[in-house]
């Protein structure tokens, strides 16, 4: 079973109930909350989209510098605005850009990494 969650404002809540439950594979969508609740998702393997909120956030760049790239993947939230953009799927290359130059990480490996994290946690899509 996969999840994919939103915790905005929910944080406490959401990682006392998660282990609760059977699930493989956790989404965390957007993760801009405490430290504590990002350290304790890092712990139990979840993975964490990051979203074009990159170029701007203080809180999504601190998730993306302690998640591992083995446990990310990305995501434009359309149609969201980011400072005033609507959210679209061209807005990937960008947020794939910005977590390179971030890692350290040639953009074409952290593509293939990105890949691999998607079919690793949604197997039942590329069957």
């Amino acid at each position: 079973m996969q999840l994919k969650i939103h915790t905005k404002g929910a944080e406490k809540e959401v990682f006392e109930l998660l282990p609760s439950y059977n699930i493989s594979n956790v989404n965390i969508h957007w993760y801009s909350g405490p430290e504590q609740f990002l350290k304790e998702g890092i712990e139990r393997g979840y993975y964490f989209s990051i979203t074009p909120a990159i170029k701007y956030s203080p809180l999504v760049r601190k998730t993306v510098k302690m998640v591992d790239i083995d446990h990310m993947l990305l995501e434009s939230d359309g149609p969201v605005k980011y400072s005033g953009q609507i959210g679209t799927p061209r807005m990937i290359k960008d947020v794939l850009k910005v977590i390179s130059d971030m890692k350290k990480v040639n953009s074409l490996e952290m593509e293939n990494r990105i890949e691999r994290n998607k079919r690793e946690l949604f197997p039942k899509l590329f069957n």
